[in-house]
């Protein structure tokens, strides 16, 4: 037998009919989300990105990226930026999710401010 823990209540209405309205207890919730600098770091081709959370009533959260609104990469918690992201904008979808919730309703999405840029050249630096 599967447990809920909700509670069905019904809003009565003008017209004099009810309308259902479910109450979810304990929903998987965010409750933060890091990343190596923050959402306002420059992003760079082969540097790879971390996103780590905390969640309460959840088991893990599930991390997809994406690049300008396409998805790149599913359930992973870190990316690392190609030649075909560079100019684009990434963003990801996390959802806190545990056996019987898949998290929907819960979840949040975040957008790094900076576009994907090129490796800066760095020349060899070899000692005297």
């Amino acid at each position: 037998p599967k447990t809920r823990k909700s509670a069905i209540l019904y809003l009565s209405m003008t017209d004099g009919s009810a309308m259902p309205l479910e109450l979810e207890a304990c929903p998987p919730t965010i409750l933060n989300v890091k990343t190596f600098e923050n959402f306002e770091s420059r992003l760079f081709v082969g540097v790879p990105l971390v996103v780590q959370t905390d969640v309460i009533h959840a088991t893990r959260s599930v991390v997809t990226w994406f690049a300008d609104g396409i998805p790149i990469a599913f359930d992973s918690p870190c990316y690392t930026p190609t030649d075909a992201d560079i100019g684009k904008f990434l963003s990801v979808l996390i959802v806190p999710i545990r056996k019987g919730h898949g998290g929907k309703g819960h979840e949040e999405a975040y957008r790094f401010k900076l576009p994907v840029e090129p490796l800066p050249f760095m020349p060899l630096v070899s000692p005297l």
